[in-house]
This record gives structure tokens, sequence and C-alpha cells, in this order.
């Protein structure tokens, strides 16, 4: 069974509890999943010495390989995280590029096809949105 890494069993149990709401979620259809937000549950990042973008993929990877098993990159969507990558981030002039190469390496770590990424960036998105692009 795939953990949280480095958590007590309080938090393990959180862990498992939120993989049972996603996994449910992800049963409907018309609901789709933005990757967005995670700066502000990481450690606290130096705006002079950001996290390093593997550092931050490999921290991530339990949660999005839950999300990428259950929904699928056709209903997973690039989410700016603006503004809220500046919480916890490496600073309002860093944090959005730093989390467009997470996401980048995210999808490349996943091997999506370039189909796939481009779904992700804007295609799923257009989609959910109902926009005409």
């Amino acid at each position: 069974m795939e953990q949280a890494p480095d958590q007590d069993e309080h938090t393990i149990e959180d862990f498992e509890r939120w993989k049972s709401a996603i996994s449910r979620m992800a049963k409907q259809d018309r609901v789709y999943m933005k990757l967005s937000g995670a700066f502000s549950e990481l450690i606290d990042q130096d705006a002079q010495n950001p996290t390093e973008v593997d550092v931050i993929v490999d921290c991530m990877l339990p949660w999005i390989d839950h999300i990428f098993s259950e929904f699928g990159p056709q209903r997973i969507m690039f989410g700016s995280d603006w503004p809220v990558c500046n919480v916890r981030g490496p600073g309002d002039d860093k944090a959005w590029a730093l989390w467009v190469q997470v996401v980048d390496r995210i999808m490349r770590v996943k091997g999506l096809s370039d189909l796939e990424m481009s779904r992700i960036w804007h295609g799923t998105a257009a989609e959910a949105y109902r926009l005409d692009v």
C-alpha cells in the first residue's frame, strides 16, 4: 500500500482518507482534477535557493500517483497555482515559473505522451469549462 513519505500514524490515516475521497470523486465522469496548490503543503522555500524541481516532485509522488491512477491524464488539468504558489513558495517572482517546471516534470516522470501533456496543459480545462478555443 502506498503511503505518504515520512509521516506519523495519524497523518497516514489522513492520507488514506484523502485517497478514499479522491477515488469516490473520480467515479463521477464529470469531475476533473486540477494540479494546483502544492507549495502551500510543502516545507517553506528559500527565495534565494528554491527547492529543486526533482525534490518537490518526489515529495508529491504519493499524491500524484493516486490522482493519475484514479483520473488518468484525460481528466487532469494544469492549475496556475497563483497566488497560492506564493504561500510557502520561493517568492512572487519565482513561484509561478517553478510551479510550471514542477508540473512539466510530473508529466515526464509519469511518461505521458505529447497528446496527454497537451490535455493537462489546456485541453482538459477547455473541456471542463466548455471553452471554445
